[in-house]
């Protein structure tokens, strides 16, 4: 009997995740110079807010997170020049809409 608790017990716990998959899908995707540019849209959960993730995607389909973002989850504009990437995005998830900001990504960062 107390196998069978234990048991029953061990199973009920395997069915059970403490920390869900995060939802994670792409919102914006460009070239930048000869590598891919992701941007990514991270819904929130209880320990983090909504995220916009940019990342670098690399020959071998490897891709490297480049920045985080809190509290964006719409892209408005996105301008590359030989400097830096220039990203305009708001959220749109607040009940009193937000102005949009500018994001800086320095050329360093994207190589």
């Amino acid at each position: 009997m107390t196998f069978l608790h234990f048991a029953v017990t061990f199973l009920l716990f395997q069915g059970c995740t403490l920390f869900p998959d995060v939802e994670k899908k792409i919102i914006y995707e460009c070239r930048y110079h000869e590598k891919m540019i992701r941007v990514y849209y991270i819904s929130a959960n209880a320990t983090s807010q909504n995220m916009m993730q940019i990342c670098l995607v690399t020959d071998g389909g490897n891709e490297q997170v480049v920045a985080n973002y809190e509290c964006y989850n719409y892209i408005i504009s996105v301008d590359t020049s030989i400097d830096y990437m220039k990203i305009v995005a708001r959220d749109t998830s607040a009940y009193f809409p937000h102005s949009p900001d500018t994001l800086y990504i320095r050329k360093e960062l994207l190589n």
